[in-house]
């Protein structure tokens, strides 16, 4: 008798865990059904946002483009292409000396006055 009743309480417990594993697979069964729910779902956004940014990306770089390409044209058409005139050394000697005697005034002056007041 003690062993009939030993082998029921084994076959309860073979019982029980089964009924704990099959309800485990159920709740993954079901998790993994919400999870490829929310796949499906997230899948169709990104492939939305994907197209958009494809999309605004083109837009940009010919927008980059045409600014850049109009920024050149009016650079073109505003800069002279003569370097003497940009590169005249003796416009610069000149106006470095200039600057030179006046920086040299003002030292002049300043020092006058720091002596005067001494």
């Amino acid at each position: 008798m003690l062993t009939i009743y030993n082998n029921l309480l084994a076959e309860e417990h073979n019982i029980v865990d089964q009924y704990e594993l099959k309800s485990l697979i159920k709740s993954l069964s079901t998790r993994w059904i919400e999870l490829v729910r929310k796949c499906d779902e997230l899948t169709s956004k990104y492939d939305a946002q994907y197209r958009a940014w494809i999309l605004f990306d083109s837009e940009l770089n010919a927008f980059r483009n045409q600014i850049l390409s109009e920024f050149e044209q009016r650079v073109n058409k505003t800069v002279s292409i003569d370097v003497s005139k940009v590169f005249d050394l003796e416009r610069i000697n000149t106006l470095l000396n200039d600057l030179r005697v006046k920086t040299n005034v003002r030292f002049f002056v300043l020092k006058i006055l720091s002596f005067s007041f001494v």
